[in-house]
């Protein structure tokens, strides 16, 4: 049933960086060598592996021996949701940053995040650009650097997923009841979640690369049913587009112009 408590330490650290991992042991220990390049410093790894059987678990283990900084759970089973549900519930940050188990920061990329952050005290969230590298961390020149410009709050409905790096303030992923288990348990949570914080809070637009994306074979973006992954974001747009429907409904109501 995973640890439904909330832990009360919001803002003991300025960042927590979340990683939920199953079987990532050729990947994972890139992924944390790019935060322990981090100019800066002070943040905390919460790491939720959730039944890896091919030495992950050991890789993590022995990088939380080295550095205290990282803080793993270990659980078996449980989705994708599921697990960064419980990274949110233990961290201790102000922010919460998002890193899949097979992905990279750029060196700056927290210094980067949080000083945005800090500036738009309105904000939900942050998203930044990311470049896409190869399985040896080469970057790919032929594809660009994803910019998702026309990311922002009237047409977020129009984009395809969700960008990268994510930036939370915890508050908020607290006071939108965390990302949706039932409905999105291994895709889409992301970009539904970010449906619903543009809804009440601004986003912060980071024009820089903050995060490098990983195209692999087993990459668990690939390896999700393509017509089910399309399903699902049109699931997330809809009930985005029923949740619209209704603030503007109370808003009319509360100005007291006849419902549509």
């Amino acid at each position: 049933g995973g640890i439904r408590k909330v832990i009360d330490g919001d803002g003991e650290v300025p960042i927590s960086v979340i990683i939920p991992v199953r079987n990532r042991a050729r990947f994972i220990g890139k992924a944390l060598d790019s935060l322990m390049r981090q100019t800066f410093v002070d943040f905390e790894v919460v790491i939720t592996d959730t039944g890896s059987t091919d030495g992950t678990k050991e890789i993590i283990a022995e990088y939380a021996e080295k550095d205290r900084r990282i803080r793993p759970i270990f659980v078996e089973g449980g989705t994708l949701a599921e697990a960064l549900n419980l990274c949110v519930r233990y961290s201790r940050g102000r922010y919460v940053a998002q890193l899949d188990s097979d992905d990279e920061y750029t060196p700056d990329a927290l210094e980067v995040a949080f000083g945005a952050m800090e500036k738009h005290p309105e904000a939900a969230l942050g998203v930044s650009y990311y470049e896409v590298i190869d399985e040896e961390g080469g970057l790919i020149e032929e594809l660009d650097v994803v910019r998702h410009l026309e990311f922002d709050r009237n047409n977020i409905l129009r984009t395809e997923g969700a960008g990268a790096l994510r930036i939370w303030r915890r508050s908020v992923l607290l006071k939108l009841g965390l990302f949706d288990e039932r409905n999105f348990p291994d895709f889409g949570e992301d970009y539904d979640m970010v449906l619903k914080a543009v809804e009440s809070h601004d986003l912060v637009r980071i024009h820089r690369v903050l995060y490098r994306y990983r195209k692999h074979g087993g990459s668990s973006d690939i390896t999700t049913e393509e017509e089910r992954k399309i399903n699902l974001k049109t699931l997330a747009r809809k009930a985005a587009m029923e949740r619209r429907k209704l603030i503007n409904r109370a808003g009319l109501i509360a100005r007291g112009l006849p419902a549509p």
